[in-house]
């Protein structure tokens, strides 16, 4: 199944939006963000129930969630899960840090929404 994905859509394992606080295998909240090179905007935030673990199949349920996203931003992350991620398609930032500072960074470098870059 093709994912329709928007660009320059993040997603940030977060318990409370301020910060990238969240292990990929734990997180099970993620806020998610629009960033374009001008800036960056809110969208919503996002729970999603899942048992907590190594599996793909945990994995998968987290990536049908997030289908619209072009990347996720985790304190983070496994080797394998993130490999399992970009396999799939969707791109891995491990960024313990401020969402706002990482969000502006992204903004910055342009690093998403580029054409062939998702």
């Amino acid at each position: 199944m093709k994912r329709s994905v928007v660009p320059g859509r993040v997603a940030a394992a977060s318990s409370d939006g301020v910060t990238v606080n969240l292990h990929f295998g734990q997180a099970q909240e993620f806020y998610i963000y629009d960033v374009r090179p001008e800036g960056w905007k809110f969208v919503e935030r996002r729970d999603i129930r899942r048992t907590l673990g190594h599996d793909t199949a945990e994995f998968d349920k987290v990536r049908l969630m997030l289908g619209d996203c072009e990347a996720v931003l985790v304190s983070r992350i496994g080797p394998a899960a993130a490999e399992y991620l970009l396999v799939k398609g969707l791109r891995v930032f491990q960024a313990p840090y401020r969402v706002d500072a990482v969000l502006n960074r992204l903004a910055q470098l342009n690093l998403l929404g580029r054409e062939g870059k998702t």
